[in-house]
């Protein structure tokens, strides 16, 4: 499908679609300097039609979605990851010590799984595949992002429950 279809899908309107005579002008000034410039010119253009197919096939994350995998995917995995432990820090200071707080901490101990499992869903969703490729979810970088910062918590309110 041509950019100009999908454009038009978008409800763009016609007279944006077509160049404008300033525009006319550079392009004819740009290509008057003999093929070098000519060669230029049409390298410019194929980048900026390249660059715009990219943006009518992303979902929103266009320019991360060139950005490599696992980093890419930490901005998904990373505030996940975050949150749990936050979570598990709060319910502590909230619940203080005794069995309560044993009991949040054993509930608590999947949540790094549901965090990794939202995250690998939600980069599915963030940065869909090209037609024919599959999605690099990068999953064990992912389960160390979710999973390492709340052992780490845990270990502290474990500590922390120990000491008391």
């Amino acid at each position: 499908m041509s950019q100009e279809s999908r454009l038009r899908e978008l409800e763009v309107p016609p007279i944006s679609l077509a160049p404008t005579p300033p525009e006319l002008a550079e392009a004819t000034r740009s290509m008057s300097g003999g093929p070098a410039a000519v060669l230029t010119a049409l390298r410019d253009a194929r980048r900026w039609a390249v660059g715009a197919d990219d943006t009518l096939a992303a979902r929103g994350l266009s320019r991360v979605a060139h950005w490599p995998a696992r980093a890419r995917n930490l901005l998904v995995y990373g505030p996940l990851g975050l949150f749990v432990p936050v979570l598990l820090g709060v319910v502590y200071l909230l619940a203080g010590t005794g069995a309560l707080t044993t009991f949040t901490v054993l509930v608590a101990l999947p949540a790094p799984a549901v965090a990794f499992g939202l995250g690998w869903l939600a980069v599915g969703r963030c940065f869909p595949p090209g037609p024919g490729e599959r999605v690099d979810r990068t999953p064990r970088f992912g389960a160390l992002a979710c999973l390492v910062p709340a052992v780490v918590v845990n270990a502290g309110i474990v500590l922390g429950m120990l000491s008391s």
